[in-house]
């Protein structure tokens, strides 16, 4: 009995969060909270596959580290969900200096997501540590995204979604880096599977 118990709060628990409809969309998070250089700009190109709903989408950021202690940034993405624009800024709480790294990146977007419109605030606390190797650096990072969206014609929703991921920067790549991200929606989210590519600018 206890056993079926368990198993009827798993279904339903999945049923639940599979059913609710995002409120969402991806739009470049891609991003642990290390410090760029200083007055530096980095352009990250993220394609990603949405699992739930399923589909294709592609996002892109350009970020500006203003001083040790804030970096911001604009994005733009689109896909068959729907599309979203903003701005986003990112606190580093624990710099670089400290291992590891915890910060809160904030953002202000426009969603749509099919034919319902959102303008939606992010709050993500992140963890991130950085490592060097012999080849590079490797920056895994854990986040865990807030979105309340206000519903523009349409009720309003909050949403919740977990991720993960790892910046490598190699040697060889003269500060081209790679990103991947898996991210699970668990309230009003999505679920997405994301390859980025960066490449940091001393200037624009």
């Amino acid at each position: 009995m206890r056993n079926a118990g368990w198993k009827a709060i798993l279904v339903a628990a999945v049923v639940w969060v599979g059913g609710t409809r995002a409120a969402d969309v991806p739009g470049g998070f891609v991003k642990n909270v290390e410090q760029m250089p200083m007055e530096s700009y980095e352009l990250v190109i993220t394609p990603a596959y949405l699992l739930s709903p399923a589909g294709a989408y592609l996002s892109s950021e350009v970020r500006h580290q203003y001083n040790e202690h804030f970096a911001g940034g604009f994005g733009f993405g689109a896909g068959e969900l729907g599309f979203n624009l903003g701005v986003s800024g990112l606190v580093h709480v624990m710099p670089k200096a400290i291992q590891p790294s915890f910060g809160v990146v904030g953002g202000l977007y426009f969603n749509r997501v099919s034919i319902e419109n959102y303008l939606v605030f992010r709050i993500v606390p992140t963890l991130s540590h950085e490592f060097s190797t012999e080849m590079g650096k490797i920056t895994p990072y854990a986040a865990l995204q807030l979105t309340p969206a206000i519903g523009l014609g349409s009720a309003s929703k909050f949403g919740v979604r977990a991720s993960g991921g790892a910046k490598f920067a190699l040697q060889s790549t003269e500060g081209l880096a790679l990103w991947t991200e898996l991210g699970i929606g668990l309230v009003n989210s999505v679920s997405e599977v994301a390859i980025g590519i960066s490449h940091p600018f001393l200037a624009l």
